[in-house]
């Protein structure tokens, strides 16, 4: 998405797209001005978000078409973008927050594209550091290689010292055929960044949690994998095989869940300190 033009007969020169560009690329005068020299627009589409008469003109190459980023004729998503707080009460986002669960026993029923579909529509709209949006993703809904990769991410937990692999080990001593990473998940989504930087870390794991939530809305749970994110960057052939380049940050397995939780767990209140109070 890159910034084109302003829409002379549509922009009332308000200005509101001039305070709320975090890199100050419209100048307020006799008309609002649009430049970019440097090249320093991270795209995040704030202007064309505020712009009260959609006047921002970009190129969407690459954007999804089906939801209307218009207001004429208005679509329930730009309805909602006026007022957030009007989508859910607070109640209720607390209730539905709270009662994430890591799922580890999933039924082996397929997710449907089409629900699949809905999960990664969400997942776009997650917040980036810089806009950066420098994820890779790989979707691993064959069985056979679901299993493949789960028996090297064991192995190489395994080869590591330390509680885990020695937990994995007397797993597997009982029953070779138990999945313990994948936890038989019809579905597993591997994200990698092609650098390694902390803020990568960070926006995967933003966009991890997108897709979770949006997930748990649709009746399908999750689970971060991090026996197998780990693997997959102490063993580059271990990648290879699925094709994964740079440093994965995240492994999400998704599936039905084959239980029901009947309350919340405990958990302690977070510790909050005030400098100089």
């Amino acid at each position: 998405m890159t910034i084109s033009r302003i829409d002379r007969e549509k922009c009332n020169n308000c200005g509101l797209c001039v305070k709320d560009c975090p890199g100050r690329l419209f100048v307020h005068g006799a008309e609002v001005k649009y430049s970019d020299p440097y090249g320093i627009c991270i795209r995040c589409g704030h202007c064309i978000a505020i712009c009260p008469e959609e006047a921002i003109q970009f190129e969407a190459k690459g954007v999804f078409e089906d939801e209307s980023f218009a207001s004429d004729p208005m679509s329930a998503l730009a309805s909602a973008a006026k007022n957030p707080e009007s989508i859910v009460d607070y109640e209720h986002l607390h209730f539905f927050l709270a009662n994430n669960r890591s799922i580890r026993q999933f039924k082996s029923d397929p997710i449907p594209p089409e629900i699949q579909e809905r999960i990664w529509s969400t997942a776009r709209f997650a917040a980036s550091g810089g806009n950066a949006r420098s994820w890779t993703f790989i979707k691993l809904d064959d069985t056979e290689q679901i299993r493949a990769l789960s028996k090297g991410c064991a192995e190489v937990m395994m080869s590591l010292p330390g509680r885990y692999g020695v937990f994995i080990k007397s797993v597997l001593k009982k029953d070779p055929d138990e999945d313990m990473i994948f936890r038989k998940a019809p579905l597993v989504i591997v994200i990698s960044t092609p650098t390694k930087t902390d803020i990568d870390g960070v926006n995967t794991g933003i966009i991890g949690l997108y897709m979770q939530l949006a997930a748990q809305s649709l009746g399908i749970g999750s689970l971060w994998v991090g026996w197998a994110q780990a693997p997959l960057n102490i063993d580059k052939d271990l990648a290879q095989t699925i094709h994964m380049k740079g440093h994965c940050w995240g492994v999400i397995a998704f599936g039905y869940p084959r239980v029901k939780y009947q309350r919340l767990p405990p958990r302690r209140s977070l510790k909050i300190d005030t400098p100089g109070k």
